[in-house]
């Protein structure tokens, strides 16, 4: 189980205080990033009475190491329903000591007058203590709380940067400039009462009764140390840009005889048989990267070549996860198992919060897949071999970095990364050593995802049916598509006969070999509604070029004058280039609800158009019901 966060606050019976719930909804906020990759789980309780405390001690006290209280306190006690005198708490605390180890190593006591009760704490063996010797404010309580907890979740900020971080945030403030707060290693506190009229609000009080290299390892501890790279995961960097995925390229083009005989057919290298044979959703970012004209492409080690980069580590484990969750839909539909997943979490509720860590939910995916019988194209065994990948060394490190990566990068061109990133893992070369470092592990990701090309990307641009008068044909449903592909280098429909009709407007992945009956889309598996072709849907929708989108966020919109509230999808277009500023950046999302297109991409479309959407809008709502949250 991972490491607790408990953070509480307690309020005067019957008046809640805004600014306690807001203080734990901003140390939450700040503590996201920590419960998004499961290192950490981030608990809260922002009405907590004693019994609650006591409670949740009794259940989880060997996993939690940080203890978090805002309300009111003094010097014996927090005051809060239920009795809070901090002997009771410190004897509980004492209690999950297992071989005369404290697995609660930091209590932040963040209330007027706290620290009379750190004798008592440290006594009961933890480590720690953040308290206040007087009376303090709620807005200055919440930014020294806050900044604390944001510095310390930050990778490779330790306990004693953190709280150096908080003391400055609340020296910004006027009135608070000339406060002296400290970091102290005390045997007896000797506070009382009169302490509260002191001048040194905050503390960081050690237990003496450590030892010095114990109190240094505390002060040194790191909620978000960063991912260590052994020297065999170091070893794949190489010492130019495009080597690594050049090197990639010549491989597949070695062992894959398809690509060679495209080769040899079309004479193109085998950098482009690999783009060509990577769902286009995946090759775009390729293409990009080696575009021939310099003003598109990143050539250089900066920061426009990182994010394109990135951008298409987002996609690759976003296809794939996606790919995963239709598969699984569809399963649990024929088998009618209900499936316990919560959509949320790969649908954020707005765009400033952090992009999901789609391989992480590809493993909860795959374990529900693997307990349906059935695997009629072969992607969950391909799957499988994927995440056996990066369960061992050196996939897994690369996996953890190139997250932490994706996390910190800014997503604004024109913003730099921050200095103390490349710091911890590119120290002697900066941004172009980062740069390499990174190309060598897209690859190795790619690598590790090349069953995507044993598979065609379709685009269902429309159905009709043949039919010939006195005769009955085997095939009569013909399927106009386009194959997603080489920057859509073919966007000419190719009819497909089939014997059963499709879905309209879908995005298709299916075996690049043909069915048994010659129908390429005999074994096709929707992707739809996480992939839509919008030019699929409006005007001469079978010669126009495609237009592909990606579920991104699901959000919801308020009608004051109807005091109601809708949800709506918003979309992204995947061939957005991440290193452009676009004039109207708007006019590269889509957004969907019940009544259809709320929002236009260039020219208007025509209301009969804009209402063909409402259909995805309602596949949306069913896939929540058919994936519902155990909460």
């Amino acid at each position: 189980m991972s490491h607790i966060l408990y953070l509480t606050a307690a309020h005067d019976k019957g008046s809640p205080l805004d600014a306690l719930v807001d203080e734990i909804r901003a140390i939450r906020k700040a503590l996201n990033m920590l419960s998004k990759r499961a290192t950490w789980a981030v608990d809260d309780n922002p009405a907590a009475n004693s019994d609650d405390i006591f409670q949740y001690f009794t259940e989880h006290g060997a996993d939690i190491r940080v203890f978090h209280y805002a309300g009111h306190s003094k010097q014996d006690a927090l005051q809060m329903e239920g009795g809070g005198y901090i002997r009771g708490f410190a004897e509980m605390f004492g209690l999950q000591q297992k071989n005369n180890v404290q697995p609660l190593q930091l209590v932040f006591l963040n209330g007027c007058a706290s620290a009379g009760m750190v004798k008592s704490l440290h006594a009961a063996g933890v480590g720690a203590v953040i308290a206040t010797v007087c009376k303090i404010e709620d807005e200055s309580a919440r930014v020294f709380a806050t900044t604390f907890y944001e510095t310390w979740s930050s990778e490779g900020k330790n306990l004693a940067d953190a709280f150096k971080m908080a003391v400055a945030a609340v020296h910004k403030m006027a009135e608070k400039a000339d406060l002296p707060i400290e970091i102290k290693s005390v045997r007896d506190s000797g506070f009382d009462d009169a302490g509260e009229v002191a001048e040194i609000p905050w503390g960081l009080y050690l237990n003496s009764t450590l030892e010095e290299p114990a109190q240094k390892a505390l002060l040194n501890w790191q909620l978000n140390p960063p991912v260590q790279l052994p020297p065999w995961v170091l070893g794949k960097e190489t010492s130019t840009n495009s080597e690594s995925l050049r090197k990639l390229a010549f491989e597949f083009g070695e062992q894959d005889a398809d690509a060679r005989k495209m080769m040899a057919d079309t004479h193109c290298s085998e950098l482009m048989a690999l783009i060509i044979r990577l769902p286009w959703t995946v090759g775009t970012h390729l293409r990009r990267l080696f575009a021939v004209d310099k003003e598109q492409a990143p050539q250089q080690n900066q920061m426009a070549r990182l994010r394109e980069m990135m951008s298409g580590y987002k996609e690759l484990t976003r296809f794939i996860c996606y790919t995963a969750f239709s598969a699984l839909w569809d399963d649990a539909l024929r088998q009618k198992k209900m499936l316990h997943i919560d959509l949320s979490s790969i649908l954020p509720g707005n765009r400033s919060e952090p992009v999901p860590d789609y391989i992480a939910l590809l493993k909860k995916l795959y374990h529900e897949l693997d307990l349906i019988p059935g695997d009629e194209i072969g992607l969950e065994a391909n799957i499988k071999k994927m995440l056996d990948v990066l369960e061992k060394e050196p996939g897994k490190t690369i996996y953890a970095f190139l997250e932490r990566l994706k996390d910190a990068l800014p997503t604004e061109t024109g913003v730099e990364l921050s200095p103390d990133f490349i710091q911890n893992y590119a120290p002697q070369g900066g941004l172009d050593e980062l740069c390499r470092r990174t190309e060598a592990y897209f690859a190795a990701m790619i690598k590790a995802a090349l069953f995507l090309t044993e598979y065609t990307l379709f685009s269902v641009r429309a159905i009709s049916v043949d039919k010939v008068r006195y005769f009955n044909l085997d095939q009569p449903f013909v399927h106009k598509t386009m194959t997603l592909h080489a920057a859509f280098s073919e966007i000419e429909p190719r009819p497909a006969n089939r014997k059963t009709p499709g879905d309209n407007y879908s995005i298709l992945l299916a075996p690049r070999s043909a069915g048994s009956s010659g129908d390429a889309l005999e074994k096709a598996l929707n992707l739809s509604p996480f992939y839509i072709d919008k030019h699929a849907m409006i005007g001469e929708k079978q010669d126009n070029y495609p237009a592909i989108y990606v579920l991104t966020n699901q959000l919801k919109a308020e009608d004051k004058a109807t005091f109601t509230e809708e949800n709506y999808y918003e979309y992204d277009y995947l061939d957005h280039d991440v290193n452009h500023q676009y004039l109207f950046e708007n006019d590269h999302i889509l957004q969907i609800a019940a009544h259809g297109l709320k929002q236009t991409v260039g020219q208007p479309l025509k209301p009969e158009e804009q209402r063909r959407f409402r259909e995805i809008c309602q596949q949306i709502e069913k896939l929540k019901t058919d994936f519902r949250s155990t909460s």
